[in-house]
């Protein structure tokens, strides 16, 4: 994974869909991104922002507030992806891994896209409802209950 992926995607989906905003968020801190990827990394990454167009807006804090403002969530190996699909919104995989890789998202091919444009189509034809969303076939991700997660641990705690 070449995280410079994330951005140039983030700038075609800009540019695709200019009536809508789109933001960039980085779930990692700049330390260790840092310390995991290379020294350097934050503001080179940020940096290929530098001509992004006017509907791209990097920003910082809580996630959940962004996705909350969001009808799609495109993410790259993330549990941002799955919380975000929980919240309602309709989120994609951006799969530029390794055929190879083990990876979680791949048991949901509908919404594995291994290309920005590949995401461009997705977003237009669920938008026309050519091809809506297909948040019938999350299950696997998704938990339908009433039940918030917090209310399923402690039902399984008190049983226990």
């Amino acid at each position: 994974w070449e995280p410079m992926d994330t951005s140039i995607a983030a700038i075609q989906l800009a540019k695709a869909f200019p009536d809508r905003q789109v933001f960039v968020k980085l779930k990692a801190s700049r330390p260790f991104l840092e310390k995991m990827i290379r020294p350097g990394f934050y503001d080179d990454f940020n940096a290929q922002f530098a001509e992004a167009p006017a509907n791209l807006a990097l920003v910082e804090g809580d996630a959940f507030d962004h996705i909350l403002a969001s009808e799609y969530v495109l993410a790259t190996y993330s549990t941002t992806l799955i919380e975000a699909i929980q919240m309602n919104r309709k989120g994609f995989f951006l799969d530029v891994f390794s055929p190879d890789a083990q990876i979680f998202f791949r048991d949901f091919p509908e919404i594995c896209k291994t290309s920005p444009q590949a995401v461009i189509v997705a977003v237009r034809q669920d938008a026309s409802g050519e091809v809506p969303y297909p948040r019938d076939r999350l299950a696997g991700i998704l938990d339908y209950t009433d039940q918030t997660v917090y209310d399923l641990i402690k039902s399984e705690i008190e049983s226990a």
